[in-house]
């Protein structure tokens, strides 16, 4: 890490490489034994501080949940609050010893998600005072203006527009950021056709991982297959580091009876992140229902099933162990 941060200092366009090798420990895997040992025994190095940091974010992350606010009990942000109070010194140590950090800036604007915006602020101008044309502060800090965190849409384009000042061509798609987060609440109100037009506006400002991701969900919703596994196609290729883009394509195949193709694609999301929890909840519901799939198909004999149930139940990965990935070896090789 020590050796990427020195490349992003020489040049700003690498900014992305101190953003991927930190957020290799956003996971709440068992790893903080290993993280407290690297820190023992290098306590000058920022590298094992914003690691640690970056975990403790994970677990605030799943503490909260993934539901809306009015589903989310009172005790999950309390538990996401703690974890963010336990990140906060490591990330603060981090920046102390490489204050061009911006990575650093980016995970605090993220533990700082439930303060004032005048704070977030504050450590976006401090980011900003190191690398002026740097995008991903930005985008974080962006989402911290949407109207369910207290900011407004006007805000949101106001900086998107300020930005665009810096002269960078993908900062026009900080504009993005208000399409995704607007279409995602129109989908939740079953507004499909307004959500598909708004992230086409969206796609339309760059190719943007984020953006191709939320069409796609948009399209599945529409039950338009290929063109939802296009978007999730070009989403893989731009973050193929992303589990959420496997989940995604496995709630499809699922729903097309292809159970084959979705352990293959909740095996991938878990060799990404063994613990992320989307996919160990989507697994389970998996492992849950296809046996309840087969029995329906047998009463309905125009719905097509493959492979054997009872197969099918015992390889499915319920977490990202050698010994969990070992069992889909076979299947999946071939569908590669």
């Amino acid at each position: 890490m020590e050796a990427i941060q020195d490349k992003f200092e020489k040049n700003y366009k690498y900014e992305e490489w101190p953003s991927s090798a930190a957020d290799a420990f956003n996971t709440t895997a068992q790893i903080l034994p290993l993280l407290n040992q690297w820190i023992a025994r290098h306590p000058k190095s920022f590298a094992p501080y914003l690691a640690r940091g970056n975990y403790w974010l994970a677990v605030a992350r799943e503490r909260r949940g993934s539901k809306w606010t009015s589903m989310t009990p009172k005790r999950n942000f309390r538990g996401m609050a703690d974890a963010h109070n336990r990140s906060l010194p490591d990330i603060d140590r981090a920046i102390s010893y490489r204050p061009r950090l911006v990575t650093g800036y980016r995970l605090k604007i993220i533990a700082n998600y439930e303060n004032d915006q005048q704070t977030k602020k504050k450590i976006l101008d401090s980011a900003l005072s190191y690398c002026p044309k740097c995008y991903e502060i930005r985008a974080v800090y962006i989402q911290t203006l949407t109207p369910r965190w207290g900011g407004s849409y006007k805000a949101m384009l106001a900086f998107a527009n300020e930005s665009e000042k810096v002269k960078e061509p993908f900062m026009r798609t900080l504009k993005g950021y208000v399409h995704a987060d607007f279409a995602n609440i129109l989908m939740h109100r079953r507004q499909y056709r307004k959500a598909l037009k708004v992230m086409n506006a969206a796609c339309r400002l760059g190719d943007h991982w984020r953006f191709f991701f939320v069409r796609g969900q948009v399209y599945n919703r529409l039950n338009k297959m290929k063109r939802a596994f296009a978007d999730f196609r070009k989403a893989r290729n731009i973050a193929p580091g992303n589990p959420r883009v496997f989940i995604s394509r496995a709630r499809i195949y699922f729903s097309m009876n292809k159970f084959v193709r979705t352990i293959c694609e909740i095996r991938k999301s878990f060799e990404i992140d063994p613990q992320y929890h989307r996919g160990k909840r989507f697994a389970w519901y998996v492992r849950k229902n296809i046996p309840i799939r087969f029995k329906y198909a047998k009463l309905n004999r125009h719905i097509k099933t493959v492979g054997n149930p009872t197969e099918l139940v015992r390889i499915i990965p319920m977490n990202g162990s050698r010994k969990e990935l070992r069992k889909t070896d076979k299947i999946c090789r071939s569908k590669r």
